[in-house]
């Protein structure tokens, strides 16, 4: 494939920093995979567990440069769950950190100091040559389905995310979210590509190790999901102040209003770039994006679509279009044979444009409830309540609302509030006390898991 090959061909500068301070350029990543490329010929699909570690990249670049797909697996998924895939896809390889080889009665293919690439049992299977990548989706393990991502995708992708953004090889990050996660991996691919520094580790926002390491390296991207925000938010922004850095980015779901205004005034005090991105994993991943504080009158927008693409509204529905959309759903191993290119996706979020062209979302297609004849938003609602301090997530059940909540008392206003509003009569919403709001591996409230409750 040779797309990233100008990037880690030639580059003596110390790019890779781990967590145990050892350093590598991109020089040394190129001549660790061709290495690995003159002494091993890989045929057939791999399933790659993945870690921000520097023997996880080599080996995740080395596939993508011989052209093998790759079926990428969040380092936290348990044996049995792995087990099932394999059931499920049946691998020709497994890519896997040392501390669970024994795990598996595979042969042995090269082993590097953290991972190890052993042969499974099965036979070769026909795979499309377009497939690069196979990504979760939402769900469970045993429930997820996975996208088919081209190489074409993450190209085009990838190209126009660094056009954006930016990105040089003077630019440095710190990796806080997963490979197996499509925003994870994009990031990972645009500041490779650009010739970026990245400081990788497993280490998260609630570990000093982290602080430690963002404080020590001239950090001037740092990228995160709501969640990361709200923590970051809730434990003082005071960490982010230094003068490396240019610019911050969120994806994988709309932060909340009082946190997003918040982190807009912050960049906008210390004269800081803020991009909120839009996107889904099968755009592989990333589709629009608006920049802060330049547009704060448009809170809350997906902004503007990413160069090459196009979005616009049909019947309520948000559609996009681009290069960088996926082949389709993959189940397992007798899907990989097809890849059927499209050029539109419905992405399944409702909003609506502006009198300036902006778009906003205001819901899921799915989400999308019917109480007595009454068409309901209930992502409208959810957010509404979490603006009013409300720590919800809402289902629908036959002809009630059901609110589940993290408050220990519901003030009585609030049912006056969903009338007015709403029209929802008080008669038909149930409110439900629960200790947590289930969350899936993305971060993104389970609602599967809270229509199980009843």
């Amino acid at each position: 494939m040779s797309f990233f090959f100008n990037s880690i061909s030639n580059s003596r500068n110390k790019s890779f920093i781990t967590d145990g301070n050892s350093s590598y350029n991109y020089k040394d990543i190129n001549d660790k995979i061709n290495k690995l490329k003159k002494d091993y010929k890989i045929e057939g699909l791999i399933l790659n567990i993945t870690k921000n570690t520097i023997d996880f990249l080599v080996g995740y670049l080395y596939f993508f440069e011989i052209s093998k797909p790759q079926l990428l697996i969040d380092q936290q998924t348990g044996i049995k769950s792995i087990l099932q895939l394999i059931k499920r896809f049946k691998p020709n390889y497994l890519f896997i950190p040392n501390n669970i080889k024994d795990e598996f009665n595979y042969k042995k293919i090269f082993e590097l100091k953290q991972y190890v690439l052993l042969k499974t049992n099965f036979n070769e299977i026909k795979l499309n040559r377009n497939i690069a990548f196979l990504m979760p989706t939402s769900g469970s393990t045993g429930e997820q389905k996975f996208a088919k991502i081209s190489f074409n995708n993450i190209k085009s992708n990838t190209e126009n995310i660094i056009k954006y953004l930016k990105l040089n090889n003077n630019d440095c990050t710190i990796t806080t979210l997963q490979p197996s996660y499509s925003y994870g991996m994009s990031i990972l691919n645009t500041h490779i590509l650009a010739k970026s520094s990245i400081i990788l580790t497993d280490k998260t926002l609630v570990q000093k190790e982290f602080w430690q390491l963002y404080k020590k390296f001239p950090i001037t991207n740092f990228n995160g999901v709501p969640i990361l925000y709200e923590f970051i938010i809730k434990f003082g922004l005071k960490n982010f102040n230094k003068n490396n850095l240019k610019f911050l980015t969120s994806a994988g779901g709309a932060l909340d209003r009082k946190t997003l205004i918040e982190i807009v005034k912050f960049c906008e005090e210390n004269n800081i770039k803020y991009y909120s991105m839009y996107g889904q994993t099968e755009a592989s991943p990333r589709i629009s994006y608006l920049l802060y504080p330049e547009f704060k009158n448009k809170i809350g927008s997906i902004g503007k679509v990413i160069p090459g693409g196009s979005l616009s509204i049909k019947n309520d529905e948000i559609i996009y279009k681009g290069r960088n959309i996926f082949g389709g759903y993959s189940n397992g191993f007798k899907d990989l044979k097809t890849f059927k290119k499209k050029n539109i996706l419905k992405t399944g979020d409702i909003g609506y444009q502006d009198n300036d062209g902006f778009i906003f979302i205001t819901g899921r297609s799915k989400r999308i409830a019917k109480l007595f004849g009454v068409r309901l938003n209930l992502d409208l609602i959810e957010n509404s309540l979490k603006n009013k301090s409300i720590k919800c997530a809402i289902i629908s059940i036959k002809n009630k609302v059901i609110i589940f909540h993290t408050n220990k008392t519901i003030n009585k206003k609030i049912f006056k509030y969903l009338f007015e509003e709403f029209k929802i009569l008080k008669t038909n919403v149930e409110f439900r006390y629960i200790k947590e709001i289930p969350k899936t591996k993305n971060n993104k409230t389970n609602y599967g898991e809270l229509e199980k409750k009843n």
